[in-house]
């Protein structure tokens, strides 16, 4: 097709010629590249190249990847620190053999437990979702970490089990569509009374909790005594898929809740259940 649009310029317009759109980022499809030369900008963290999008050169590499003093994040070679610890496995350690990855999204930095679940590797400081996953399973988990900057050892990851998914659905009589996200909040420690809750910023199918006895309910608010002593818990069901979404708690009469850290984002995925949502319930003084 190149060759016939040049050979049909040719015609219509002689040895005037004329040009074909390559581009994306000007107006008319125009390529902003063009003509630009890129000089090295002694920038380990950005390839010489010019970026189409808006014909500036320097186009930053990915983050994670290698560079004099860690590895780049944000065109910017940054000090990785170590972290470690250990994946449990359906909330239980991991089967002989049973090796998890671990990575931090939005990086190219990942590793690979050992048989028993532990994990050691080096990862940029700050906030991160780490996302656990296996082979032969569908279903994964999603846990935002603070990495302080002296790195870390004592992680506590898990990966959700297939097999859990499924005596969640028989036990508390609810279908998981494996094509969403499964959402945990913990809201820790509670008022003690019930009625605490949570909204998204996306929709969602429903959620699930525990009674005081123990037993699976469909319900989108804490009950009495559910869990309370230690925190209780709502599974947020079949999360419809996003980038990123939030969490905005709902305290009952006399009591005030708050997401921590403060404006916590977090992030959903098809068959991952996601986290580490922590909801700080206090009585009003």
């Amino acid at each position: 097709m190149r060759y016939l649009f040049t050979f049909m310029c040719v015609l219509a317009l002689g040895l005037m010629g004329c040009s074909e759109t390559t581009g994306t980022g000007g107006s008319g499809g125009s390529d902003l590249c063009e003509g630009v030369m890129c000089e090295d900008d002694s920038n380990e963290c950005t390839e010489n190249v010019c970026n189409p999008a808006d014909g500036t050169c320097g186009v930053a590499v990915e983050n994670g990847t290698a560079c004099s003093s860690g590895a780049c994040l944000d065109a910017t070679c940054t000090s990785l620190v170590m972290v470690g610890g250990i994946v449990a496995f359906g909330g239980a350690p991991p089967a002989e053999g049973s090796r998890i990855t671990v990575s931090v999204d939005g990086t190219s930095l990942s590793t690979t437990t050992s048989v028993s679940g532990s994990f050691f590797f080096d990862v940029f400081p700050g906030d991160w979702f780490f996302v656990t996953s296996k082979e032969d399973m569908v279903w994964g988990g999603i846990q935002l970490v603070s990495v302080p900057s002296t790195g870390q050892r004592d992680l506590q990851l898990s990966v959700g089990a297939d097999a859990d998914i499924v005596a969640i659905e028989e036990e508390c009589v609810v279908e998981i569509d494996d094509a969403r996200g499964i959402v945990s909040l913990y809201f820790v420690p509670t008022c003690g009374e019930g009625g605490e809750a949570a909204t998204f910023s996306v929709p969602h199918g429903g959620a699930v909790t525990e009674d005081a006895d123990g037993n699976c309910v469909v319900s989108e608010m804490l009950l009495a005594g559910g869990g309370a002593e230690f925190g209780g818990e709502i599974d947020y069901l079949n999360v419809d898929l996003t980038e990123e979404f939030i969490v905005t708690p709902i305290a009952p009469e006399g009591c005030e809740c708050v997401i921590e850290p403060a404006e916590s984002v977090q992030l959903v995925r098809a068959s991952f259940h996601t986290s580490g949502v922590d909801v700080r319930c206090t009585p009003v003084p």
